[in-house]
């Protein structure tokens, strides 16, 4: 009931609705909020392992880049935070099930020999053998045990669902990584080629300030233009390190397969919806482990306050001598103890459980609105960046054109071989541009994957 109030508090803060797989779904939807029906709530469902198929599925069906699979599946392999998050698992399933193993009866048994000899008269008496067992049970009665082991499979619960996100971050970040560097060998093949035509640039306009053509503010300004586009061309081969090294990092290697070229594929049409259907929030992992984390601190609660009532303790014991003939004695004890003087650490205890679930509770409502707010974002940023990517692809339309026409009006000897040149350099920064533009395109899809929990195709 606790629990149910706890997520209900929540809830009716954030004016969201988080179905329950378990329960029925409402399917009214509003642009940035979910309509308010907490009493739907009552648990998330764990994690599911064709989960991380489906984001690997969904990414291969955005970019259908085999060689971006190939890197996604080494990197759910082998990298280290993926490796911890999954030892978290570990630890916490091993807390879970210590945390049951509180529930049921503790039995022990023990066994001794032992032989006496009197060694004033060298005489040795008979040996004696023992066996014995012993019980001890503390009865759950007000649910403090119980409520703990729930607390430690809300923890688990929610280890499922970080290495969930862990993993959705990792296949974001591997995508980013690998588009940057296929962006950055574009574009440094194309700053290489401008670092060759500044150059004829600058002779060109030397010539002609010798011979007198020009006057000699053209020739800093050359000068300014080379240096400029030596220092760009520098920063985008520290960037490419950068973007290198990061993706190593991301897939534990030491090396990385030969890249292809990008290639400016159509991505696929995402409309912009008007209104987000209350589903959306509960396929966000990082949502889920919050979720199970709020329910954890809310058992956490409920056990802290059970140790406040009496406990009923049973305690039994057998025994038997193995001699001749062989007798068994044996013992049950029932015990009620109540705590008096350490009333006021378990009252503290009480106060610090319940100030971690109001805690949660706004990280929680933070988490909600973080999540509105991201998802809102990539929609608009998708929309935003197609249109950019229209412009930049009428821009380069428009520089082809023009190259062609000064193409023409050189070969002709209409105009002179630095006009020429710079009109070059016009096309290939088009070129750069609507590259840029294309890249900003896959990482808005990727932050919009992100944003959906990695299930677009589920939404769209």
């Amino acid at each position: 009931m606790r629990i149910c109030l706890s997520v209900a508090i929540v809830l009716l803060c954030c004016a969201c609705n988080l179905p329950s797989q378990n329960v029925h779904i409402s399917t009214e939807s509003l642009p940035k909020a979910l309509s308010p029906h907490p009493f739907l709530i009552e648990r998330v469902t764990p994690l599911e392992s064709r989960d991380v198929l489906v984001m690997h599925n969904e990414l291969d069906a955005i970019f259908g880049d085999s060689t971006l699979t190939n890197l996604l599946e080494i990197a759910l392999m082998r990298n280290t935070d993926v490796a911890i998050a999954k030892e978290r698992i570990l630890q916490a399933q091993a807390s879970r099930d210590a945390a049951w193993g509180n529930l049921f009866p503790t039995i022990s048994a023990s066994a001794s020999a032992g032989k006496n000899h009197d060694f004033k008269n060298n005489d040795s008496s008979a040996t004696t053998k023992n066996i014995g067992a012993n019980l001890a049970w503390e009865i759950d009665l007000f649910g403090k045990n119980t409520a703990a082991k729930n607390a430690a499979e809300q923890h688990y619960f929610a280890t499922l669902s970080n290495l969930q996100n862990t993993q959705l971050a990792l296949l974001a970040e591997v995508c980013n990584s690998y588009f940057l560097l296929q962006n950055i060998a574009q574009n440094l093949e194309i700053s290489r080629v401008n670092l060759e035509l500044y150059a004829r640039i600058l002779d060109a306009v030397r010539l002609m300030t010798e011979a007198g053509t020009l006057d000699s503010t053209y020739l800093f300004d050359a000068q300014d233009d080379l240096t400029n586009a030596q220092i760009a061309y520098e920063q985008l081969k520290t960037s490419r390190v950068a973007a290198r090294n990061a993706l190593l990092v991301l897939l534990d290697q030491k090396s990385l397969p030969q890249l292809p070229a990008m290639q400016h594929k159509p991505l696929p049409k995402i409309t912009l919806l008007s209104e987000l259907p209350a589903s959306v929030i509960l396929q966000r992992p990082d949502i889920k482990a919050q979720l199970h984390t709020l329910y954890a601190a809310a058992y956490s609660a409920d056990s802290a306050q059970a140790a406040l009532f009496p406990t009923l303790s049973l305690s039994g014991s057998l025994q038997s001598a193995l001699q001749s003939p062989t007798t068994f004695t044996g013992q049950i004890l029932g015990s009620l103890t109540a705590p008096l003087l350490n009333r006021t650490a378990l009252n503290a205890q009480v106060e610090s459980t319940r100030s971690v679930l109001r805690e949660n509770e706004t990280l929680l409502r933070n988490a909600i609105n973080t999540a509105l707010s991201e998802i809102d974002n990539a929609l608009f940023d998708v929309q935003s960046n197609q249109e950019q990517l229209a412009y930049a692809k009428q821009r380069l339309r428009n520089a082809e054109e023009y190259f062609s026409f000064f193409s023409a009006r050189y070969e002709i000897g209409l105009i002179n071989s630095r006009e020429y040149y710079s009109n070059q350099v016009s096309l290939n920064n088009a070129q750069i541009a609507i590259n840029e533009t294309y890249l900003r395109n896959l990482q808005s899809y990727i932050t919009l994957f992100k944003a959906f929990g990695g299930q677009i195709n589920a939404q769209n």
